[in-house]
């Protein structure tokens, strides 16, 4: 069943369904993918780009289509279901996860994986430039309390937590089709946390990006589609609570040893 993928896209915006549905039916140089199927429908014409949530019964099926290329023993060319296909994404990063976990909780293991692994290529200057952007200041300034107090940070949701998938999926769909997902205003939390990785620290998260293995047609759509997935899921469950994107990051979080 996808109906938990379908109310995830029923609240994302025109642009970021656009950015998901362009990673699953395009190459990077904007020419449909050879095994795409979608962009030659009538509803595509229809609707893309500028009525998207038409188009999304659309992307859930093709996406499925694209997993079942990976299930083939299992699933004998039927669509996969998204929850099939974010493990087996989990397992291709190398996510530490239980299958009985919902798909909530294993997409953000996959980002604090791409954190931890990103992070192991960061300087000590780099993560406290990373830290202060994160609005996390903790007292003790040792590499591992940075590294500690950020993926705090990350697990707690909220805005830093969207912010830091946000940058992932930016990071990712850049790689994938070529331009980034839909900036927030500018001076807001999320836009300065997506400046201050587009140096050296957005270096490392696109290498550490790239060092997967997503060799193969089918893995090089469905990771970086799970991984936009991830990020509508954090955007809609901040817009759930209430907490605006554009809020200042007047509260931090901080971190100290027990004494």
């Amino acid at each position: 069943m996808n109906d938990n993928l379908i109310s995830v896209l029923e609240r994302a915006d025109n642009e970021d369904l656009k950015t998901l549905c362009d990673i699953i039916t395009l190459r990077k140089d904007g020419t449909p993918r050879i095994s795409d199927s979608l962009t030659k429908t009538e509803g595509y014409r229809r609707n893309y780009p500028h009525r998207m949530k038409s188009l999304i019964p659309g992307i859930v099926k093709e996406l499925g289509l694209y997993g079942s290329n990976t299930f083939v023993s299992l699933f004998k060319g039927e669509g996969a279901d998204y929850s099939a296909i974010l493990r087996k994404v989990a397992r291709r990063l190398k996510v530490s996860f239980r299958d009985t976990q919902s798909d909530e909780v294993i997409e953000g293991y996959m980002l604090q994986k791409l954190f931890d692994d990103m992070s192991e290529r960061l300087t000590d200057e780099e993560l406290r430039t990373m830290a202060r952007e994160f609005g996390v200041k903790p007292l003790r300034y040792s590499r591992q309390a940075i590294v500690a107090a950020l993926q705090m940070s990350i697990r707690h949701g909220g805005i830093y937590g969207l912010a830091w998938s946000m940058n992932v999926a930016n990071a990712v769909a850049r790689q994938a089709v070529g331009r980034g997902i839909a900036a927030f205003a500018s001076g807001s939390v999320l836009s300065r946390s997506l400046s201050v990785l587009v140096g050296p620290i957005g270096w490392a998260l696109t290498a550490a990006w790239t060092a997967y293995d997503i060799a193969g047609p089918a893995y090089r759509v469905i990771v970086p589609a799970v991984i936009q997935i991830a990020y509508l899921r954090q955007k809609s469950l901040m817009l759930e609570l209430s907490i605006s994107p554009e809020q200042d990051d007047d509260d931090e979080i901080n971190e100290s040893d027990d004494e």
